[in-house]
């Protein structure tokens, strides 16, 4: 894919619920992007726990690929127990694929230069410490572009309030005044 090819935001959603805090906070990041971004759902797919022994054959690949072909990435995730949910951690597992199977490694490197953000929605006041430690290093270690974390607080009964939604704003502003990427071409 050359470069020109690629398009701006894509916000990967790893909440076990697709009409929950985290995907209104996503939603409403994407409609923030400019362009527009686009929302992917990790829950309904088929992504398998990662084995050494091969590759499962699921909906992973197709996530990767589409990855590589935006510029920016977003990873939405609700806070569950302190970390990132578990189809995010399986996901995340199973970006192990592009490292460890010839085949894939070409879509592993194609990651490189990539802006990626996390946008983390919970209940607690704050996120726990090293929340972010998790998404930042994962970025490293494609060499991929991490920019930082945003944290927003939904109400225990559900709902993302104003001043929280105000933070995602800030986020999505900070998204937009970056300047385009020097990602290197897959």
């Amino acid at each position: 894919m050359r470069k020109s090819d690629r398009r701006t935001t894509l916000i990967l959603m790893g909440s076990a619920r697709t009409d929950g805090d985290t995907a209104a906070g996503a939603e409403h990041l994407s409609s923030l992007c400019t362009p527009g971004g686009k929302v992917i759902a990790l829950a309904p797919m088929a992504l398998g726990s990662f084995n050494y022994a091969r590759a499962p054959d699921d909906d992973f690949l197709l996530v990767a690929t589409e990855i590589a072909g935006y510029d920016r990435i977003v990873l939405a995730t609700p806070l569950y127990w302190y970390a990132m949910s578990g189809v995010m951690k399986t996901f995340f597992d199973r970006l192990t694929d592009l490292l460890v199977v010839p085949a894939k490694r070409p879509l592993g490197r194609a990651l490189a230069g990539r802006e990626v953000w996390a946008l983390v929605v919970g209940t607690d006041p704050e996120p726990p410490v090293g929340l972010a430690e998790p998404f930042k290093l994962t970025a490293s270690y494609f060499d991929m572009i991490w920019r930082g974390a945003c944290y927003a607080r939904s109400n225990r009964h559900g709902g993302i309030a104003d001043d929280q939604l105000a933070r995602i704003a800030e986020l999505a502003a900070q998204m937009n005044a970056t300047a385009a990427p020097t990602g290197r071409a897959p």
